[in-house]
């Protein structure tokens, strides 16, 4: 339609909806004091709940920003930012909310989930309203859903599942009518259960989790509840002996990183650069496991290589450095020995896991949920450490460091790649880095693989 964009068409049609007001001002008022992020704010629709706070609205669409029109009294200020990647200090808010279905098109979810962990105080809250997935009827809107002024037209909105491309993919779509002609729009969304992603959020420290019904505020029944709305407290994350000696040891050596890695003689970045030179001046959407300070960035930025790119590591320190270097889309402290955090699937272009894979105790799970994730003909780039004479026993405690790491031999990991479907367009031996206790080079496998199948 001529004159109409899809934010002003949204805006039209949602903009008296006021069904989750309630429950949003009840959960704030258990809040402890202090500002609040709207994550997704779009057009500012619930500003008017938090009259007693400061609001941070975090919205990147131009469109939706030029429609707010929150009351003057209120104390607002306008990020005009991706949700993965905000401005706000870490540990200074007290309150962040995802609204009707926001978090579904924040892909990929898990790295908004990352930031409000990130910048909620301990005991602040979090509020989101999420598709129920697990019920057979959807929401949906017919043609009774109409507007007419200041334009006149009618919408039918339809969310449909995907499950073949990926467990809980969904899109929404809307079709918009009148005399000018009509306009069809495709919302790209994701919406786990409720239980899953409750297991998620406790993944980051979130307790007091409860869920319910978002349109009548009972209890939440997984076969007829069709908004759910989750609120959870942030307290502290769980993390194994295990995995706490080995991250004070990252966060140790987090701002002296680089030289670390140089004086170690350490291998997987050049053999990086030759492998992702084909995709020099492309736009990739890449995924960066144990992405440390973001050292791999280095190398993209050398080959102008301009993606959308995330990295996840579980050393709070060595992210805080990523974040300093200004080149990823979004980054999250998260341990993958945990749940695999990307529930999406078929989303990232090329995969990166260096100097990681040593340290995850499921191997097999892992390199199936990087198949997952991987768009069709996608890439993965890994390395694996291999066995030797003088090997420990591959999952034995390091006596020396206190953590766990594992290592295989070349055939093991050829077999551990079939297994997952990952095809394997080139294996490489050679060494990975200089070990000072060991006083000798540690050998690599260097594998690069892609997805070829659904």
């Amino acid at each position: 339609m001529k004159n109409l964009s899809f934010a002003q068409v949204l805006y039209y049609l949602t903009s008296d909806l006021k069904f989750d007001f309630d429950a949003i001002k009840n959960f704030s008022d258990q809040c402890p004091p202090g500002s609040v992020v709207d994550f997704g704010a779009g057009y500012g629709r619930t500003a008017s709940v938090h009259n007693n706070r400061k609001q941070f609205l975090v919205e990147n669409c131009k469109d939706m920003i030029n429609l707010i029109n929150a009351p003057t009294e209120l104390d607002i200020e306008i990020k005009e930012e991706h949700a993965h990647n905000i401005s706000i200090p870490s540990n200074s808010v007290s309150l962040c909310t995802f609204c009707w279905a926001t978090l579904g098109e924040l892909r990929p979810l898990v790295f908004a989930i990352g930031e409000a962990a990130r910048v909620l105080k301990k005991g602040g809250g979090l509020y989101t309203v999420m598709l129920n997935s697990e019920t057979n009827t959807m929401p949906e809107k017919g043609l009774r859903w109409k507007h007419s002024s200041p334009t006149s037209f009618t919408a039918s909105i339809t969310t449909l599942p995907y499950s073949e491309i990926g467990q809980y993919e969904y899109q929404t779509q809307m079709k918009v009518r009148n005399t000018e002609g009509d306009d069809f729009y495709i919302i790209k969304q994701a919406f786990p259960p409720a239980n899953v992603l409750a297991e998620l959020l406790k993944e980051f420290g979130f307790n007091q989790i409860k869920i319910s019904d978002a349109q009548s505020g009972l209890s939440f029944d997984k076969d007829k509840t069709k908004l759910y709305q989750i609120t959870a407290i942030k307290e502290s994350e769980e993390v194994s002996a295990d995995q706490k000696a080995l991250k004070n040891i990252y966060n140790s050596i987090a701002s002296r990183y680089d030289s670390v890695v140089l004086d170690g003689k350490y291998q997987g970045l050049e053999w990086l650069k030759r492998k992702i030179k084909p995709f020099e001046g492309s736009y990739p959407m890449v995924l960066d496991l144990g992405c440390g300070n973001g050292i791999s960035s280095n190398v993209f930025k050398e080959l102008n290589i301009h993606g959308s790119i995330y990295g996840i590591d579980f050393s709070e320190e060595m992210i805080l450095k990523a974040r300093e270097k200004n080149y990823y889309k979004g980054l999250i402290a998260y341990d993958l020995n945990k749940r695999f955090p990307i529930i999406e699937s078929l989303e990232f272009d090329m995969v990166l896991a260096l100097g990681v894979l040593e340290f995850v105790s499921d191997i097999d799970k892992m390199l199936k949920n990087i198949r997952n994730i991987l768009t069709l003909a996608g890439e993965a780039f890994l390395t694996f450490e291999l066995t030797t004479e003088d090997s420990l026993p591959s999952g034995q405690v390091i006596p020396t460091h206190e953590y766990t790491k594992y290592h295989y031999t070349k055939e093991e990991i050829v077999n551990k790649l079939s297994h997952s479907n990952l095809h394997i367009i080139e294996i490489e031996e050679g060494p990975g880095y200089f070990s000072p206790t060991l006083k000798k080079d540690v050998p690599y496998l260097y594998v690069h693989v892609s997805r070829r199948t659904l």
